[in-house]
């Protein structure tokens, strides 16, 4: 059918008007189900990658925290040890032990007086040349280690106390509590006697009231610092000046038990991974390596450096005020002096 010309155009304006509402109607639809499913898959693939991330962030802050604490541990415990061992004392550094075979029975009968005191001392037992007593070193087992040093310092102001201490090191069973880790001291009433069902532990005590008194000291009675835990072996060796090598016991060292030359420490122990880790450090004294000189054998090539007339090594020399003599040619510190 012939439609006249404008009532085409009318027509087609009409199908164009009917076309575009249609696109509306069809964009305001929304979208379909299927089209939202697949949006709220991707938000939780997104949100859990997101979760994941955050957790593996977490987890890895906690690890580095847990290591960085692990290995603060070892080194606080170290750093102990090394303050402890760099000020051991022995007058044995600077001085030579009193040979009662070389005096005088005026030197003799001084010395019997000196000497008395500390035959009945379970901490010292002999003496130097200038009288000072010499401490006992002590090692009963290859992870502990008894010694005199003058590392202490004083807490309270006005206590009696001084720079001198003794001092133990020693494995025990790793069974502290947490309120007691957290004090950093616990007294338990006998280390080695303690379960070892939790493993072992590297605890110090000291001591640091009358150090100079003849009786053993109540190390049982003595609160324990837990320096390192989860220890798996530890011990101690000291150094041997004659055969240029490190042993276990001191009693195979000259004058061993009286003097320290170096301390090696081993250590074997599980970090918080629970990896077994092992370390080794070596310490010397503060006091310069030097063998102090025989004072003795000066006064046998000077034989006129006592007092008196020396028949027999019969004279007697000047008299501090500990009651120790002192050769002529000798300062009061008991250094030699040109003649």
């Amino acid at each position: 059918m012939n439609l006249p010309h404008g009532s085409r155009k009318e027509t087609h304006k009409l199908i164009a008007t009917l076309d575009f509402e249609h696109s509306l109607i069809k964009a305001e639809r929304g979208f379909t189900l299927i089209e939202v499913l697949i949006a709220i898959a991707l938000l939780s693939v997104l949100s859990l990658g997101i979760i994941n991330f955050s957790e593996f962030v977490i987890t890895s802050s906690d690890s580095t925290i847990e290591e960085d604490k692990d290995f603060l541990q070892i080194e606080t415990a170290l750093s102990r040890l090394e303050w402890d061992f760099s000020q051991i004392y022995t007058p044995l550094a600077f001085d030579i032990l009193m040979n009662p075979s070389q005096m005088t029975p005026g030197e003799g009968e001084i010395y019997n007086q000196l000497i008395d005191i500390y035959q009945r001392n379970q901490r010292f037992s002999q003496i130097s040349y200038n009288g000072l007593p010499v401490p006992i070193f002590e090692n009963p087992e290859k992870d502990e280690f008894i010694f005199l040093t003058t590392s202490n310092r004083r807490k309270v102001a006005n206590s009696k106390q001084s720079r001198f201490a003794w001092v133990r090191y020693s494995l025990v069973a790793d069974d502290f509590t947490s309120e007691e880790l957290a004090v950093g001291e616990t007294n338990i009433e006998d280390p080695s006697q303690a379960s070892t069902n939790a493993g072992s532990a590297l605890v110090r005590q000291i001591y640091n009231t009358d150090v100079f008194a003849p009786t053993d000291i109540p190390w049982n009675n003595i609160k324990t610092q837990v320096l390192l835990r989860r220890v798996e072996s530890f011990k101690f060796e000291f150094w041997n000046p004659q055969s240029q090598k490190f042993v276990e016991n001191l009693d195979t060292i000259k004058n061993g038990i009286h003097r320290i030359y170096g301390i090696k420490v081993s250590v074997n122990f599980i970090d918080i991974m629970g990896l077994e880790r092992y370390t080794e450090r070596i310490y010397r004294p503060l006091f310069p390596e030097f063998e102090p000189e025989d004072l003795y054998r000066f006064l046998r090539a000077n034989p006129n450096n006592r007092n008196g007339n020396n028949q027999g090594g019969n004279a007697s020399g000047n008299n501090l005020g500990n009651g120790t003599q002192v050769p002529d040619g000798d300062d009061e510190n008991g250094s030699e002096v040109d003649t």
